[in-house]
């Protein structure tokens, strides 16, 4: 993000027509980032709240105190990392991308997206922070199911000795869940390519197994 100046003398000496058009096009240009489903935010260089979009207000009830109330509605099991996280992007000036759960008026918490980048000023000094929240709990609700049912096959094959693999056809790779002692008795790697697979099977078997490749790359 780059700095943009207006002069001031400039403004002063515009005519009431200049001055009209200017606050016309900040008007457009606030409404159209209402518009977006991202909610809007600024902070000072010092990483303190100083500006919160219409769209983050409402959802949290118009908090007279947005700045204390987003450091109140904040998971605590998400604070120490997405504090840690702040300061880090505060000090260093790389930007800012982090998952949290804020809790709503309703007292229920949902997992929102932040992201900020740096306004600088012609010197590089960092003048401001803008950022967006994004509401992402769907899909952050989706994502841990995922893993969880992952952890769940994976242990399973661990305890029942079996390996349970899944072929990205696309790629052309083996993934494998197993007990990786087992896996390397057996000469695998957690994942391979095709080729290495076939390789490992008896003569004998080769042209069964890949005739049932054939038919489950068809999707039969």
């Amino acid at each position: 993000v780059t700095e943009i100046e207006f002069d001031d003398r400039w403004i002063a000496s515009a005519t009431a027509a200049e001055r009209q058009a200017l606050e016309d096009r900040e008007s457009h240009f606030r409404a159209f980032i209402d518009l977006m489903a991202e909610a809007h935010w600024a902070a000072d260089a010092d990483g303190n709240l100083i500006e919160s979009g219409e769209r983050w207000l409402r959802q949290m009830g118009n908090p007279n105190k947005p700045c204390a109330y987003w450091k109140g509605a904040l998971h605590e099991d998400d604070r120490s990392r997405v504090d840690a996280a702040w300061r880090h992007s505060i000090a260093s000036g790389d930007p800012y991308h982090e998952r949290y759960r804020l809790r709503l008026p309703s007292g229920a918490y949902r997992w929102f997206r932040a992201r900020a980048a740096p306004l600088r000023g012609a010197d590089g000094r960092i003048l401001k922070w803008y950022g967006t929240l994004e509401d992402v709990h769907e899909a952050e609700v989706a994502r841990q199911e995922l893993q969880s049912a992952q952890q769940r096959y994976a242990l399973a094959a661990r305890a029942t000795g079996d390996i349970i693999w899944e072929w990205e056809v696309a790629d052309d790779v083996i993934c494998r869940m197993a007990d990786p002692a087992l896996l390397a008795s057996l000469g695998l790697a957690a994942d391979d390519d095709r080729g290495s697979w076939m390789a490992r099977i008896h003569p004998a078997d080769l042209d069964r197994v890949r005739s049932g490749v054939r038919a489950i790359a068809r999707g039969n």
